[in-house]
């Protein structure tokens, strides 16, 4: 079974988000933004705004596969159409997309999916927009319909346990990992 991570920016990945993170190191994994610096040996990375690849040019030295689902800044590839990723898709669910239908995975873990707060390192104060508290909602509603788009035999865990995200059963990252020690 190929198990993916999906490495989001969530406060969840609080209060160390190095060692969190430092838990999935064996696995392939997907960055979603700023979390590219967290996760320097991930696959892939994917931010879905433009705005935030113009903004954070470091991102483009990433060695990795990069993603984005609004336009397509040099050396960024476009996500070709598919249901349910489109203009505003939370990059969150553009990195499972990607981990699923990309990469093929047949086990994702997500971790820094809170869909709700800020991010682990506080606000963007660089121009980048913060989520507001309504677009969660939206989010929510997003990552419900990709799960019914999902191969039968994909599984995915919400390693993020005080996410606002539900459609996902819950666990915590010891215990999604432990089959991948026996």
């Amino acid at each position: 079974m190929t198990t993916w991570a999906v490495v989001a920016t969530g406060e969840s990945l609080k209060p160390d988000p190095p060692a969190t993170v430092a838990l999935v190191k064996h696995l392939p994994c997907v960055a979603v933004g700023n979390a590219f610096t967290l996760v320097p040996w991930a696959k892939a990375m994917v931010a879905c705004d433009l705005t935030w690849w113009q903004k954070h040019p470091e991102a483009k030295t990433f060695p990795g596969e990069k993603w984005c689902a609004n336009g397509s800044p040099s050396g960024v590839q476009r996500i070709p159409p598919f249901p349910g990723i489109f203009t505003n898709t939370n990059s969150g669910l553009l990195g499972l997309h990607c981990a699923v239908n990309r990469y093929q995975a047949k086990r994702v873990l997500l971790l820094g999916i809170d869909m709700k707060g800020a991010h682990y390192f506080g606000r963007y104060t660089n121009g980048c927009a913060n989520t507001e508290p309504f677009r969660f909602g939206l989010f929510i509603r997003q990552f419900e319909d990709f799960a019914t788009r999902l191969p039968k035999d994909v599984e995915v865990l919400n390693c993020s346990l005080d996410s606002a995200l539900q459609v996902f059963p819950k666990m915590s990252l010891e215990d999604a990992l432990a089959p991948e020690t026996v």
